[in-house]
């Protein structure tokens, strides 16, 4: 076993460009290249080549979704912070109590955040592996509490009779919806987050599994190679240079 690295999002599709180097080498060896495991013959090296590019596909898919997915969440979410103030100034006017508008008031506070970094979810960089990462605020910034805090807002001014803003957006029945979208935009992340993951996974299993992994099964061709024709063979050595990384 060749020694195991960390392998960028690149270097998953050298290691496929390297296998369908060593199956064209291994096709024009001819007859010759007749080893007796199965998962060395040149069908099986074929099959294994198809599944790896599907493989990487369904990762460069996942991930294109999943920033997508982030970015329209971002645009969505841009909108309650200065809808919350709106909201709260709406309230003030209204006329209802000095309580009422400071259970408002704190709540908005919270979607704000003012006294903490706000949360961001997105997907690795292109040159690092994949796995997308998410840090929790403590200001309670988080997507599912945000629109938890706006649920809150909602709930209160659904028992507020002197709340009746003219503005179609600050209305209740256009917050409900404006929540929902965000509850939808948060669910869309989630669900593209998972896609992401499960489409590492299925690349990494394809590439990387020991004993069935294309890595491992392209490391036992060159064994073969070498055993039939020998180190010094220039069958041997049109291949012998081929590297393949794992992935740690």
């Amino acid at each position: 076993m060749e020694p195991m690295k960390s392998i960028t999002e690149t270097g998953h599709a050298k290691n496929v460009a390297v296998f369908e180097k060593l199956i064209a080498f291994c096709t024009d060896y001819g007859a010759a290249y007749n080893p007796s495991r199965n998962e060395l013959k040149l069908a099986e090296l074929n099959k294994k080549r198809d599944e790896a590019r599907v493989a990487l596909a369904d990762v460069k898919h996942a991930k294109a979704m999943l920033t997508q997915a982030v970015a329209d969440r971002q645009t969505i979410f841009s909108l309650l912070k200065p809808l919350a103030t709106r909201i709260l100034s709406a309230l003030k006017a209204s006329g209802v109590s000095d309580k009422t508008v400071d259970s408002v008031r704190s709540l908005n506070r919270k979607i704000q955040g003012r006294r903490a970094s706000s949360v961001k979810m997105k997907p690795a960089e292109e040159n690092a592996e994949e796995t997308p990462k998410r840090t929790i605020s403590v200001s309670q910034q988080s997507f599912d509490n945000q629109v938890e805090h706006l649920l809150q807002i909602i709930a209160i001014l659904e028992i507020q009779p002197l709340y009746q803003p003219n503005e179609d957006d600050l209305k209740i029945d256009a917050l409900r919806n404006y929540a929902l979208r965000l509850q939808d935009a948060n669910q869309i992340v989630i669900k593209a987050t998972t896609a992401q993951v499960n489409a590492l996974a299925a690349r990494d299993a394809v590439l990387y599994s020991e004993h069935t992994g294309m890595v491992d099964i392209a490391l036992n061709v060159k064994k073969y190679v070498q055993s039939v024709f020998g180190t010094n063979s220039s069958e041997y050595k049109r291949i012998s240079a081929f590297t393949f990384r794992n992935k740690v």
